[in-house]
């Protein structure tokens, strides 16, 4: 017999050899064949024309993340693909606009200016209209948490110092796309704009605007001067602007260069094109800018966090300026918008979703039917030498995807599970009597058990019964002369095939906590009579003891929530034991007899630092404590019985007296010195005296008073306010002047010439001697010191 290899049988099936058809020596019909043969003399194999086949049977997200990656660019230019352009009075003009000639500041120069084209030199920011904003915002944000660097080329309007021009914004608004808002609300130009936004302004200080966030406090005209100034300003959370730090002012040049497009790197000219450059360094958070190039430059810092800057957010920029509300005029302020504009910063990428997949496939190759002939086996039957099995194969393949497009692919797993195996029927060609008899066999099903992480840890389900497959099995049996040659199975059919019972089990983990009791069991007394006992007289047995069980709860935590129906179970540590006492009915008498014991209290001392030394203070009184003992005496039969009892019971429980001791050192110092109290000088008129004449009555003395200094001392440190104590030890006496009040005498003598006759003199002897300031009581020199 010809055997064919599995080698070959593959090289057979994908060669598909075209060869005569000899399947009716073999006793097959060409009607049964399911797909292409070839043979030999010895050997027909019959290639299967099902094809192989492939289906996915998992699926898995491994990972997955949106990364958004960032990169440090430079955008040149001020093109509508990185700024918008917002506001009427916003426009473009091409280099012709240039013209000297033309000087930029007519109306009809302005109206008729048409959007230019790509080497275009500027972006008009004012137009011939009034109460106008307009920005050129741009498209991306900007974050304070990286450095960035801005560069422009502006220019001022050489006008008249009425131009209704205002200025330049470099404005900064916190969150994203709020070019609209600055339109509505307004910037950093005036007094109030945009809420919680920032930046630097270039303010032409010369127009008819007259608040004081635009004039700096100066007047709005000033003859023929063209003047602005340059400054940091900060808009509160109500949108109110002020300067951060301090402004610096600058001058026009009245000669302009011939040319527009020239420059004069030497000289600082605001009315044409000059660089500024505003630059943010997050390493120490300062915000700069330079103004101008030459004599006059400008350059001004300020940190960050002064302007209200928060790291965490991004913040829209805007190039900005503002028309006066009540002015017509002509052109005011342009930046020029070609590749002379650059920002450069740390710029986000579009985010890209990035995952990764296991696809796990498997694929299933169908077996040959190989048939070869035995003359051992009589004519017309056939034998099943081998099965055949379909070969199985398990792949699976690690797919990487960006944003959904596949742009890797590995593969991670390949593995046979089940070999294919052709199947090998023999063909009789011997003459014996053969018969086939059949009979069924059930195959047991296979139980599969699987995790399932929804399922707490222990649960089980059951997701699909067992059933037993049943086979047909064809045997043939070979017999001469009715004896049995050879019996064996040729054929075998699937009736029913076997369905493998599937069961998942859990494993989420399922905490339990358990509370443990422990439950006391009282013990019983039991009382029971003794009559040798005296009445009364009580015997214990039998101590009891108390029993006791120890509960245990268990509560089943699933994801932190308690599950209802605790498990309780109870435990017995010592089983209870009741008491026994036996109780006396002999009669037996008692005497008691009481007593009171006084117990007396203890003095406990202890030293207390914060009192002064020999200071003490009574912190708890004593009381003394009460017992009373009471003897009670047995009698039996009158007969007095030995060992009395005696109680003794707490009437009043004694209480210590506790004392403090000062132990702080304490040292007064007394210092003693005298102080005179002068005197006071009395003026007495005095009528009998000659007029201008003073004589001493009473000589004056200084009055002593005594001045006692305590001062305490503790530990060696004074302590503050000494005590002081003034006495008086000798009273002032006053010194007592007589001054004259009388009439001269020479003078008497003079006058009387003068008169025939004596006239009457009235005398002053009525006149009351008194003292100087008599009419206010006397108050003595000591009473300020003894009110």
């Amino acid at each position: 017999m010809l055997l064919v290899s599995q080698e070959a049988v593959v090289q057979a099936a994908t060669e598909r050899p075209v060869v005569t058809n000899n399947s009716a020596s073999y006793g097959i019909s060409n009607e049964n064949l399911d797909g292409t043969t070839t043979s030999t003399e010895d050997e027909f194999i019959e290639y299967t024309n099902q094809p192989e086949t492939t289906r996915v049977i998992k699926e898995e997200v491994v990972s997955s993340e949106i990364k958004q990656d960032e990169e440090v660019v430079t955008e040149k230019g001020l093109g509508l693909d990185k700024f918008d352009r917002l506001g009427p009075n916003v426009t473009k003009f091409d280099p012709t606009e240039y013209n000297p000639a033309k000087a930029d500041r007519s109306a009809e120069n302005v109206n008729t200016v048409q959007f230019g084209n790509s080497n275009a030199l500027g972006s008009k920011m004012i137009n011939n209209v009034q109460t106008q904003r307009g920005a050129l915002v741009k498209k991306d944000s900007i974050s304070f948490d990286h450095d960035f660097e801005m560069n422009f080329e502006v220019r001022l309007d050489h006008q008249g110092n009425t131009t209704n021009a205002d200025g330049f914004g470099f404005l900064f608004m916190e969150g994203e796309k709020r070019g609209q808002d600055y339109i509505n609300q307004g910037g950093i130009l005036k007094d109030k704009g945009v809420a919680n936004s920032f930046g630097y302004k270039i303010d032409i200080r010369y127009n008819p605007e007259t608040n004081k966030m635009d004039k700096g406090g100066m007047s709005n005209r000033i003859g023929a001067a063209k003047r602005g100034y340059t400054g940091f300003v900060k808009n509160d959370n109500q949108g109110n602007s002020e300067i951060v730090g301090n402004t610096q002012g600058f001058d026009y040049i009245n000669a302009k260069p011939q040319k527009r497009t020239e420059t004069d790197q030497s000289m600082f000219r605001p009315e044409e094109l000059e660089p500024i450059k505003i630059k943010y360094t997050a390493i120490d958070g300062q915000l700069s800018v330079v103004y101008g190039d030459g004599t006059g430059q400008i350059r001004q810092s300020v940190n960050a966090a002064a302007l209200g800057v928060d790291r965490r957010k991004n913040y829209t920029f805007a190039i900005t300026s503002e028309v006066a509300p009540y002015y017509r005029g002509g052109a005011g302020v342009a930046v020029r918008q070609d590749g002379t504009a650059s920002i450069t910063y740390l710029k986000k990428k579009d985010p890209i979703l990035q995952e990764s997949k296991d696809i796990t496939k498997e694929t299933r190759t169908p077996y040959n039917t190989i048939y070869r002939k035995n003359p051992n086996l009589s004519e017309g039957l056939q034998r099943v030498v081998q099965f055949g099995r379909n070969g199985i194969k398990r792949t699976t393949d690690r797919i990487w995807y960006e944003n959904h497009q596949e742009i890797k692919r590995q593969q991670v797993e390949n593995r046979v599970l089940q070999h294919k195996q052709d199947k090998i029927i023999e063909i009789g060609t011997g003459k014996q009597d053969v018969r086939h008899v059949k009979r069924r066999m059930e195959t047991p099903y296979n139980t599969i058990r699987r995790e399932n992480p929804q399922l707490a840890e222990g649960e089980v389900r059951v997701i699909q019964q067992g059933q037993n497959g049943i086979v047909e099995i064809t045997t043939q049996i070979v017999t001469r002369n009715g004896q049995i040659v050879s019996q064996f199975d040729i054929d075998q059919t699937i009736i029913q095939n076997k369905q493998d019972k599937i069961i998942e089990y859990g494993t989420r983990k399922v905490e339990e906590k358990s509370v443990v009791k422990d439950r006391i069991i009282p013990f019983k007394v039991i009382t029971r009579e003794n009559p040798a006992l005296a009445e009364g007289e009580t015997r214990v047995i039998q101590n009891g003891i108390e029993g006791i069980e120890r509960v245990t709860t268990t509560t089943s935590y699933i994801n932190g929530v308690a599950q209802p129906n605790p498990r309780v179970a109870t435990t017995t540590i010592r089983n209870k034991q009741d008491k026994i006492i036996e109780v006396g009915t002999r009669k037996v008498e008692e005497k008691s007899k009481v007593e009171e014991r006084k117990i007396p209290f203890e003095v406990i001392k202890r030293e207390n630092p914060d009192l002064t030394e020999g200071e003490t203070r009574v912190i708890q009184e004593g009381i003394e404590g009460l017992e009373r003992i009471t003897t009670i005496t047995k009698y039996v039969n009158g007969v007095a019985q030995p060992n009395p009892q005696v109680t003794t019971t707490t009437v009043r429980n004694k209480q210590d007296k506790i004392i403090e001791v000062g132990t702080r050192k304490v040292e007064v110092i007394e210092s003693v010195k005298y102080e005179q109290i002068p005197f006071k000088v009395i003026y007495v008129d005095d009528s009998s005296r000659p007029f201008g004449t003073n004589v001493v009555q009473t000589e004056g003395e200084n009055g002593i008073i005594k001045v006692v200094t305590e001062t305490t001392y503790i530990n060696g440190v004074a302590q503050p306010n000494p005590k002081v104590t003034r006495t008086p030890i000798k009273s002032p006496v006053n010194k007592v002047v007589l001054r004259g009040r009388g009439e001269d005498v020479t003078s008497l003598a003079r006058n009387a010439s003068m008169f025939s006759a004596p006239k009457p003199v009235r005398s002053n002897a009525t006149s009351t001697n008194r003292f100087v300031n008599s009419r206010r009581p006397f108050s003595s020199f000591f009473s300020r010191f003894f009110r």
